[in-house]
């Protein structure tokens, strides 16, 4: 059974969800399966302490921005297509590094 909170609550993601798509859509010019293969990254692959990590790429290309401004981009608050596409980069080099792992975990099991 599930309770009026549980329902509230995935009301309310599903709701952000939809915004965040529309959101992307919008201010990247992404298709709607482009921005849903996006959030997924995102959502799924950027580390614990990953604002870190972006504002030091920004910072090597002398761009000065704060860790609440890269988790705006990443939730769709606020548009900017540089710190955006340093998101998907650093997630999608995360999520290479997780498939390089678990393909050496495989094939060590294997032997």
């Amino acid at each position: 059974m599930e309770t009026n909170l549980n329902k509230k609550q995935k009301q309310k993601d599903s709701h952000s969800y939809n915004k965040r798509l529309k959101t992307f859509q919008t201010n990247y010019n992404l298709t709607k399966e482009e921005a849903i293969s996006a959030i997924t990254l995102l959502d799924e692959y950027l580390p614990y302490g990953y604002t870190q990590g972006i504002v030091l790429m920004a910072s090597k290309n002398k761009m000065n921005v704060t860790k609440q401004v890269v988790r705006l981009v990443k939730f769709g608050k606020t548009k900017n297509t540089i710190l955006f596409n340093y998101l998907i980069k650093f997630a999608s080099e995360n999520k290479a590094n997780e498939m390089t792992v678990r393909r050496k975990i495989k094939d060590g099991l294997a032997n």
